[in-house]
């Protein structure tokens, strides 16, 4: 038997950081979820097994999404994740700029559902 997919959620605000990590449980992913990108990208520094995608926020208490997709990119072991930038922005520069970075997508968090992100993360987890 296949192991779960792993999606590691980056997502500041509490309640929308449970909903995704319940969803996502549901749905048959396994989650880490993270407050803050520092953290997100400590959690990628010390695991062994990368996860299979990212969902992150665009506006983090410690960094941007661009932040976070430069850090990210700049491990070569880091560069294929795939990422699903949500926001509750759609400043063409914030957009423009992480799809840029190698984002897969960036989603309006007003604009989609959980079980959205839920279909867009099963397209990229393969």
């Amino acid at each position: 038997m296949a192991r779960p997919k792993t999606i590691l959620v980056v997502e500041d605000d509490r309640m929308l950081r449970e909903a995704l990590q319940k969803k996502l449980t549901l749905s048959g992913f396994e989650v880490v979820a993270c407050a803050l990108g520092e953290e997100a990208l400590t959690h990628l520094t010390k695991t062994i097994q990368l996860p299979d995608a990212i969902c992150l926020d665009y506006y983090l208490p410690d960094m941007t999404g661009d932040d976070f997709m430069r850090m990210l990119r700049s491990k070569d072991v880091w560069v294929d994740v795939p990422v699903l930038m949500l926001s509750n922005t759609d400043e063409e520069k914030s957009v423009t700029s992480t799809l840029s970075q190698g984002a897969k997508l960036y989603m309006l968090k007003t604009q989609y559902s959980l079980e959205d992100v839920v279909t867009q993360l099963r397209k990229y987890c393969v």
